[in-house]
This record gives structure tokens, sequence and C-alpha cells, in this order.
């Protein structure tokens, strides 16, 4: 072996037990991987929905909106039955124009409420749909939140056992087999401390 083939194989050695030493110190200085979450828990999504400060705010505001349309469809309301009262006052000949415009302006008033109606109830659903959606996206954001901090792989979710007002038995069986947890320890019970956590939040 010359003397050029000599330094290529001691520089190819070289380069490979340094390579190695820094893939060992590499591998060495790398952190330990988080031991895999091993605990259970359980949720009581209805609870949680009804403990929640987000959640009795949506309420108040969807209940002052209707109240405003209460309030609004009342007015329209008395504006229709004035123009349909001077409609009928027998003020205006039937055939005479006064008659016409008064009639073109009970059927303008008369559109304008149910559309209004129509739009307002539709307002409401989409309000509502709205908050429940935000309420059920924090919800899963402080649930994954809790669980990845006290190392627990799995949340069920649980209901209260409540079958009143059941009517027949087909009800009860198929309440029953909704069921998704049957019993959990109350330790596994997680349930209020995402209220906590949730309603804490929310007040910063």
């Amino acid at each position: 072996m010359n003397r050029l083939h000599k330094l290529t194989a001691v520089t190819a050695l070289t380069l490979s037990v340094l390579t190695g030493s820094l893939a060992y110190k590499a591998l060495a200085q790398a952190p330990a991987p988080a031991p895999t979450p091993t605990h259970l828990a359980v949720i009581n999504i209805v609870r949680v929905f009804a403990g929640l400060d987000e959640k009795k705010d949506g309420d108040r505001e969807i209940e002052d909106l209707g109240k405003q349309i209460n309030t609004d469809r009342r007015k329209k309301e008395d504006a229709l039955k004035l123009l349909n009262d001077n409609l009928n006052s027998g003020t205006f000949r039937q055939d005479s124009p006064e008659y016409k415009k008064q009639q073109d302006e009970v059927l303008q008033a008369s559109m304008e409420l149910q559309t209004f109606l129509s739009y307002s109830e539709q307002k409401l659903v989409m309000m509502q749909l709205l908050k429940t959606k935000s309420i059920y996206r924090s919800m899963n954001d402080a649930i994954k939140k809790y669980a990845e901090s006290h190392g627990i792989a799995l949340v069920f979710v649980t209901d209260d056992a409540d079958f009143a007002g059941i009517k027949d038995v087909r009800e009860l069986t198929s309440r029953i087999a909704m069921r998704k947890v049957v019993y959990a320890h109350p330790d596994y019970d997680i349930t209020n401390k995402i209220i906590e956590a949730m309603n804490a939040q929310r007040a910063r």
C-alpha cells in the first residue's frame, strides 16, 4: 500500500471514529423521553357546561337579545295593527287610490314582520350554536391541558344516572345503552377541576 492509500485509510478511520463519538455524545446528552401516561379520568360534560361562567354569560347575552327581539316584534305588530285598523275604519272607499295605498302599506308591514321574525329566530339559533362551539373547543383544550399535566392517558365521558320521566321499557333500555361509563370512583372524576380551571382562566 503506497503512502497516499495509507493516508486515505487513516483519514477515513479517523472520521469514522469521530462520527461515532459525536453520535454517542448526542445520544448520551439527549433527554430521556417522557413516560407514557397511565392514569384514567372521567368527566361529566353536561355538568361542565352548566358550571361554566362562559356559558352563564352567553345565556345572559342570548336572553337579552331575545328580550330586544320581543320588544321590536311588539312594536312592529302594533304598527301593523294600526295600519289594519285604519284600513278597516271605513275612512276610504275600497275602490279609491287611498284605500289601495293603505292596502299596500298593510301588506308591506306584514311582510316586514314575517321577515323580521324569521331573521330573528335564525339569529338566536346561530348565536347559541356559535357560543356552544366556542365553549366546547375551550373545554377540549382545558381537558387536554389538565390531562397532559397530570399524566392522564384517557378521559371518558360520564353522565348522571337520571331515569326520571322515562315512560316505557324501550326508552329505559335506550337510555341505559347510551351510557358510556356505568361507574367510576369519585377520585377519577375531573369535572370540578375543569370547571374551576376554565372559570379561573376566563376571570384573568
